[in-house]
């Protein structure tokens, strides 16, 4: 319901504009392009007047965003070869790679509401893309390693190789993982794809003089989301461990946006 609503907000804004763009005379007179960079990442944006109060701004963004870090504990179920013994932690060291993906590409519209001095305060509605993953947390795991490792620690019962690696698997997130054949794990944050944003900020996209600067602050609505992987069967919203996990993050429904630009004129009215 709430995407519907941003959606439709948005589209009638854009009809707003189109009305106000009819009466105006400086369409697309000037030209400004920027380099971004917040927490959508950095990026490029190219912008061109739509009237005297609004102009248009699209653009792209990589996210530089990546975290390594080790787990040292692994989960092994041992209870297909002894039932007693069930399931057993080991301490062992295991690579994972953590990657922010937000969108990588935008479509914005600001509208300046005020002249002379306020000027450069502006409102900016648009959407946000590039895929509906948000978080991706992947690892390669030394299989034979773990199996040497569980035959150390049962000596005399060769446990590790009567063991295939979906028998073992790991925590993210307080979401229990298995391991794929050739010992490789992934998890995702799922959002909507498409990411209507709302906004503030101060500074012009095409400054007066020909460099200038600005700064926004908003936020973009992506939606519940939702951990998945290839790695769980089933519905992994049930898997022991994840519930309270996923209550958590499913009330987390908007991406805040911080950035700051630094803008170029290109073309301006003689």
């Amino acid at each position: 319901m709430r995407f519907k609503i941003f959606t439709l907000s948005f589209f009638m804004f854009l009809v707003f504009v189109a009305q106000s763009v009819a009466q105006e005379r400086s369409f697309l007179s000037n030209v400004g392009v920027s380099v971004n960079a917040g927490l959508t990442g950095v990026g490029a944006t190219a912008s061109v007047p739509l009237g005297k109060k609004f102009t248009a701004r699209a653009g792209f963004g990589v996210v530089p965003y990546t975290y390594k870090y080790t787990m040292d504990e692994l989960t092994v179920d041992l209870s297909a070869i002894d039932p007693e013994l069930g399931e057993q932690t080991f301490d062992y060291d295991i690579d994972l790679k953590a990657k922010l993906k937000v969108p990588e590409a935008h479509v914005l519209v600001d509208y300046n509401p005020f002249k002379g001095g306020l000027g450069a305060f502006h409102i900016t509605v648009g959407i946000f893309t590039g895929g509906n993953k948000l978080f991706h947390v992947k690892g390669n795991i030394d299989v034979d390693g773990i199996r040497s490792a569980i035959n150390d620690a049962f000596p005399g019962g060769n446990y590790g190789d009567m063991l295939d690696p979906s028998d073992f698997s790991l925590e993210v997130g307080d979401v229990r993982v298995k391991l794929n054949d050739n010992g490789s794990a992934n998890a995702y944050m799922k959002v909507n794809s498409v990411r209507p944003y709302f906004g503030i900020g101060w500074g012009n996209a095409i400054p007066k003089r020909r460099v200038g600067f600005r700064f926004d602050i908003g936020a973009m609505y992506h939606g519940k989301p939702e951990i998945t992987s290839p790695n769980v069967e089933g519905d992994l919203m049930k898997v022991d461990g994840a519930e309270d996990f996923n209550k958590i993050i499913s009330k987390v429904q908007f991406w805040p946006q911080f950035s700051f630009q630094l803008t170029f004129r290109l073309l301006k009215d003689k």
